[in-house]
């Protein structure tokens, strides 16, 4: 059963397919969504992009927004942490442009000229898109391990010390100040400005209080202020491992 709920700007939709289910097909999309590749984990269970829960945003299809902080939404554009063959939701630079527009990071305007810069000019497109996923791998395993290399701590500490010394002030009138990233720096401020929230959970002390989903295909991360929260969304990842543990009873009870 898919539940789609539509919120200006965006369509987000919800599966709540059984497992194994087919993904659904996006014919005539120039490259494909993504939706109908398949991957394997590293327990061999067949899963799809289509297993966690996602929103259309601007036309591009992109992981829902579930973490309870900006700062980790990057880390969950990837679905299957630690499996042999993940799936990656950032299939282009132009959606790392979304997903920053989609959580208020960039305004419209800007998202739209930096799109338009990257189809002029994909070639520094295309190196953001590689120092993005690079650094969403990073900030990934500082944030999971008890112990993270060194190098993606390094990798971490070098791109959350960019992104504050990138920052202006700008006067914005009646409104007072605000603090902004400048148009100069161009293709990469998405970036910039998703590693910001990312440093401002780090330093409030927040990164105690991130869970991770078990789920098969998932790894997602997310706020977990109670300690009891154990799922991404429980309708999909908490929802598919009952259905697993209830074949598996039945299995093992026979005919």
């Amino acid at each position: 059963m898919r539940c789609a709920r539509t919120v200006p700007g965006r369509t987000s939709s919800w599966n709540e397919e059984p497992p194994g289910a087919p993904a659904p097909s996006c014919a005539g999309a120039p490259g494909g969504c993504g939706l109908t590749g398949t991957v394997r984990n590293r327990k061999n269970h067949r899963v799809t992009a289509s297993s966690t829960a996602k929103q259309v945003y601007d036309g591009l299809v992109l992981p829902a927004a579930i973490s309870g902080h900006p700062g980790l939404e990057l880390c969950n554009t990837v679905a299957g942490w630690g499996d042999e063959d993940p799936y990656d939701y950032l299939q282009g630079y132009e959606h790392v442009v979304a997903l920053a527009a989609s959580l208020g990071l960039v305004d419209g305007e800007r998202a739209v000229g930096l799109r338009r810069a990257a189809e002029d000019d994909p070639r520094p497109a295309h190196r953001v898109l590689a120092e993005t996923r690079r650094f969403r791998s990073s900030l990934y395993a500082v944030l999971t391990q008890d112990r993270p290399d060194e190098g993606d701590v390094r990798r971490v500490a070098r791109t959350f010390a960019t992104a504050a010394s990138a920052r202006t002030l700008e006067h914005v009138g009646s409104w007072g100040s605000r603090w902004h990233f400048p148009a100069d720096l161009g293709l990469r401020v998405p970036l910039l400005a998703l590693a910001w929230q990312a440093r401002a959970l780090v330093e409030a002390d927040e990164q105690r209080q991130v869970g991770r989903c078990p789920g098969i295909g998932c790894g997602w991360l997310f706020i977990n202020q109670t300690g009891r929260r154990r799922w991404c969304v429980m309708s999909i990842c908490g929802n598919r491992a009952k259905a697993r543990r209830f074949a598996r009873r039945h299995a093992q009870d026979g005919p």
